[in-house]
């Protein structure tokens, strides 16, 4: 077994992975298909703050992401940007890249394995 990978390596993997989450964007873009929960979470995002919250805290999801989402939609169409479900595909993609931009950055010094395996985890 091979104990040294080069150091490209990695960087290459992290680039195809962006590529490849960049093309899955695009994609997602291009030919939209919309499920229940994101029908139902661009359905809370129109409601005011008050009773967002009120309809959410029987809800299992974090009403964090909801106010979060409500957020990014309200300042997109700040400027002019008025397609949420392209917003809320940004939002749900937002997490994941933060993540291979800190297993990038934070990681990259230790766990050289470890760091490749949590990048493809996050995909």
């Amino acid at each position: 077994m091979i104990r040294f990978i080069n150091k490209n390596f990695y960087k290459i993997v992290f680039l195809i992975s962006i590529l490849v989450s960049c093309f899955n964007a695009i994609i997602g873009f291009k030919y939209v298909t919309i499920w229940y929960d994101e029908i139902f979470s661009l359905a809370m995002v129109k409601l005011p703050v008050d009773m967002m919250i009120t309809e959410l805290v029987n809800d299992v999801h974090p009403i964090l992401y909801y106010l979060i989402l409500r957020f990014f939609v309200s300042l997109f169409s700040l400027f002019g940007f008025k397609n949420i479900i392209a917003v809320g595909v940004f939002v749900s993609l937002l997490p994941i890249c933060l993540l291979l931009i800190f297993n990038y950055f934070v990681i990259k010094k230790k766990h050289m394995v470890r760091k490749l395996w949590l990048g493809l985890v996050c995909f």
